[in-house]
């Protein structure tokens, strides 16, 4: 099953957000996520959360819908994005998209973005997608298809770095490493129709991004 995950973060445009719904089996919005998928008129399975940045007015409206309300205290040990992912998981989900899980707040997107590992070792294919992003983390391999004005970025996150093949980008590179730290894998692009990303050791993120 597909699972979509819709946060209070920087929300995805509606025509976007709601081909991710119609595609998704199941929809989860992570507290003031419900509003973006409500404005974009999606189905929603339901809503989880502390309900501590939902405006009262919205959540009194879901209260009257089949929508199944999953309230958690403040005071708790996960995130509602975080607590969101477990009920995916809980219900079978094998495969994620995270929206409305970058913005502002970096210490919650930083966070958000780590779920995409923890999500790959559990075997679960997750992206997180935003109007400017697509951010995924680094398997075996990678196949990138070519998108108008986008960039594509590689980033270590173990700290000895990533050894990379990459194949169809105009700057293509066999079994080189990128440093973690190291700025070397930003910014590249595809010159043809199909670009491949080989890891052979190492970890990293691969991130799809617009200006």
């Amino acid at each position: 099953m597909n699972g979509l995950i819709v946060a209070g973060g920087s929300a995805l445009n509606s025509k976007e957000l709601k081909k991710q719904c119609n595609y998704s089996d199941i929809v989860v919005a992570a507290d003031r996520g419900i509003e973006s998928l409500l404005k974009a008129d999606c189905r929603v399975d339901y809503l989880i959360g502390d309900f501590d940045s939902i405006k009262q007015e919205v959540l009194l409206e879901v209260e009257k819908t089949k929508i199944e309300i999953i309230k958690h205290p403040i005071a708790k040990d996960k995130t509602d994005t975080e607590l969101a992912v477990d009920l995916l998981l809980d219900l079978g989900c094998k495969s994620i998209i995270l929206v409305g899980v970058t913005g502002t707040r970096l210490d919650h997107t930083m966070a958000n973005i780590s779920i995409l590992r923890n999500l790959y070792f559990k075997g679960i294919i997750s992206k997180i997608i935003d109007d400017n992003n697509i951010i995924e983390y680094l398997g075996k391999k990678v196949n990138i298809y070519k998108a108008k004005s986008r960039y594509i970025s590689i980033l270590p996150i173990s700290l000895e770095g990533v050894v990379v093949s990459l194949e169809g980008f105009f700057f293509p590179i066999t079994k080189k490493n990128i440093s973690y730290g190291s700025s070397l894998g930003v910014s590249n692009y595809l010159v043809k129709d199909k670009g491949e990303i080989v890891k052979h050791s190492g970890e990293a993120l691969v991130f799809q991004s617009r200006d």
